[in-house]
């Protein structure tokens, strides 16, 4: 470092790089924006005024350049998160990468294996494992309040893009870019979460995808998937661009149940949030669904992006690396191959396992 503040360089001012860095702006510690770069200059100049950003670039290739960035946020469209994430770490910048973290594994590949061979750090953005809501059950797990975990389900959809979210340049629609639909968008979330919650990598995958559109190449919309975890835990997510809803939120589920207990956590976000337990044994025995009084006082997104800052200076590992990113695409890949062929697919088969979607 430079100085005793971390140097960020933004990559991608588009609507989600808004959300983290709004969320991040008055909680930053131990950071300073040097750089901002995207090939829309109104967006970087917006960045520079709103956020304090010292320096925009209409290249990543210069903003890398800068001596004065130790780290970048990638937080551009999928199909521009390898390639840009290979150079940074070239350039020997660490790199926080947004979700999904590549179009395949292959890619996703490269980029660990870039990040090692450069000794830099890459984290991948799965902003859930720090909501408070998610955190609040993995607690209970690790207390033991629901013994050993059965099955966990999970939930993840909204109205759609253009709807729920609309993004700052129309990317979402093309498959070439954005590899997928709702599973490649909201799934990689759930399936990280559920490998995070069950402590176990998956086994086999399932899946079913619908579109409502009627075109016959076009991405799914709705998405059903069964995983198997090699601890013998069973899994479900559902993930769908069609759910009616009011405009800016999102339905999402988490449902764990164990040998002596359950916990539900109900969002309608960013409204409103449950999160109840019940379990039979224990401190915590109780046979009547119980609240936990969870809260968010600082935004996710501000914990995860401190949380990058902060490993980076003190040179430990973030909880969520590139492997982590990698898993998520691989489960997404199977999926993919199962809804094609109609077959319940091994994490171990990698015939045709070549692109998310």
């Amino acid at each position: 470092m430079k100085s005793d503040k971390l140097g960020i360089g933004i990559i991608g001012c588009g609507t989600i790089a808004e959300r983290m860095i709004k969320a991040w702006h008055p909680h930053m510690r131990n950071a300073r924006l040097v750089a901002a770069s995207d090939i829309n200059g109104g967006r970087v100049e917006h960045f520079k005024e709103r956020f304090g950003v010292e320096r925009g670039y209409a290249e990543e290739s210069a903003l890398l350049n800068d001596p004065d960035v130790d780290a970048v946020f990638v937080l551009t469209p999928n199909f521009l998160h390898a390639p840009q994430t290979i150079a940074a770490a070239r350039a020997g910048k660490h790199v926080l990468c947004q979700k999904p973290l590549a179009l395949t594994t292959d890619e996703a590949s490269r980029m660990i294996d870039a990040a090692k061979e450069n000794n830099v750090t890459l984290m991948a953005a799965f902003v859930k494992r720090f909501w408070p809501y998610y955190a609040a059950v993995r607690k209970l797990i690790d207390d033991g309040a629901l013994g050993r975990v059965v099955s966990i389900r999970t939930q993840f959809s909204h109205s759609g893009i253009g709807k729920y979210y609309v993004p700052a340049s129309n990317w979402f629609n093309d498959r070439a870019k954005a590899g997928g639909g709702p599973l490649a968008d909201l799934g990689v979330h759930h399936f990280d979460v559920m490998r995070w919650l069950v402590g176990a990598e998956v086994d086999y995958v399932s899946a079913e995808m619908t579109n409502s559109n009627g075109v016959s190449d076009a991405l799914e919309d709705n998405a059903i998937v069964n995983l198997g975890f090699a601890n013998g835990v069973v899994g479900q997510g559902y993930y769908s661009f069609t759910t009616v809803a009011p405009p800016g939120v999102t339905l999402e589920r988490l449902e764990v149940y164990g040998t002596v207990g359950s916990v539900i956590v109900t969002l309608s976000h960013p409204g409103r949030v449950v999160v109840q337990y019940c379990t039979e044994t224990g401190p915590l025995a109780n046979l009547g669904w119980v609240d936990l009084p969870v809260t968010e006082p600082v935004p996710a997104f501000g914990l995860m992006l401190q949380h990058f800052v902060d490993c980076i200076r003190e040179g430990r590992q973030p909880v969520t690396v590139g492997e982590d990113g990698l898993r998520t695409v691989e489960i997404a890949e199977h999926a993919y191959i199962s809804a094609k062929e109609g077959r319940r697919v091994s994490m171990r088969d990698h015939s045709g396992a070549k692109a998310v979607a």
